[in-house]
């Protein structure tokens, strides 16, 4: 499962993006051997980008879709350990 989310830090980097591949299992759980996660934060000195790679070690993922279709609403409960910056 492929996904990029993006937004801003106001207090530090500025712009912020993180997304990655997971692999879910069939009881919907992150496997974090077969999953890899980047962080991309802006250099505050010099505003180019920086990529951090890290696997995740645990995570849900649930379909909140009413239909049953799996076409709606994604919710991922991610634990990532990207290092303090």
């Amino acid at each position: 499962m492929p996904f990029v989310a993006s937004g801003t830090d106001l207090q530090r980097y500025g712009a912020y993006g993180f997304g990655g591949i997971l692999h879910i299992d069939s009881s919907n759980n992150v496997v974090p051997l077969s999953s890899v996660m980047d962080e991309v934060l802006q250099d505050p000195n010099t505003l180019a980008p920086v990529v951090h790679s890290k696997k995740p070690s645990s995570g849900t993922v649930s379909y909140d879709d009413p239909f049953g279709l799996n076409l709606g609403r994604v919710t991922l409960s991610l634990t990532i350990p990207f290092d303090k910056y």
